[in-house]
């Protein structure tokens, strides 16, 4: 069940950054290839019961390099926390020339005044 939430999760991060990271003026179309690319995988997984029969840890191997690649992938991504989403191509070239690549610094929260009883 786990396994069905993690997935479930991952899937859903996606298609929420796949909106914020592509401009306006191709959004559409950058998603519905995402979305596609998503579901060739989909469609594909299941036969790979049949590589059990080549080698019985090959299946395991493949998805978990897949994943441990995905993972590593993932910290290329810009950061889209407090900036505007891009509208043009030309924007989304200066977001990247901005972009710290394996900055893993915590946002800083607004200053929290306590409530005077």
């Amino acid at each position: 069940m786990f396994g069905k939430w993690a997935i479930t999760s991952a899937f859903n991060s996606v298609i929420l950054f796949t909106t914020e990271v592509f401009p306006t003026n191709a959004r559409n179309t950058a998603f519905g290839i995402c979305l596609f690319a998503a579901r060739v995988g989909a469609m594909l997984s299941p036969f790979s019961i049949f590589l059990a029969g080549i080698h019985r840890w090959l299946p395991i191997v493949i998805f978990a390099a897949m994943s441990i690649v995905s993972a590593f992938v993932v910290l290329l991504l810009p950061e889209t926390l407090n900036r505007p989403l891009p509208e043009t191509i030309e924007q989304i070239k200066a977001w990247d020339k901005q972009q710290k690549y394996w900055s893993f610094e915590l946002p800083k929260l607004p200053n929290q005044t306590a409530l005077s009883t």
